[in-house]
């Protein structure tokens, strides 16, 4: 969470997520959940896990949620997460 990480600088959460962004840099929210998706990209790569397990271990708030974030971050289906390297999927977040 921002807080948690703005407490650990010990700045605010307001100036972190303004000074992260600056520059025209993706806002930390955005990273964050890239972040996350990174992590539900390795773990849907597992045959023992599907959509709404992986939303789980990850942190988003249900397999539509995750779906959304993959959706909105590289323009992917989630059904194509696990087929996406993770060089894959950066090339896809930085094109926007």
């Amino acid at each position: 969470r921002t807080s948690t990480l703005a407490q650990f600088l010990r700045v605010t959460r307001e100036h972190l997520s303004r000074s992260f962004s600056a520059g025209g840099a993706p806002t930390l929210k955005r990273a964050m959940d890239f972040v996350r998706l990174l992590a539900a990209g390795e773990l849907a790569k597992n045959p023992g896990y599907d959509l709404r397990a992986v939303a789980r271990l990850t942190g988003f708030g249900s397999a539509a949620k995750l779906s959304l974030a993959v959706k909105r971050l590289v323009r992917a289906p989630a059904s194509a997460l696990s087929a996406l390297r993770s060089t894959d999927l950066l090339e896809r977040f930085l094109r926007g």
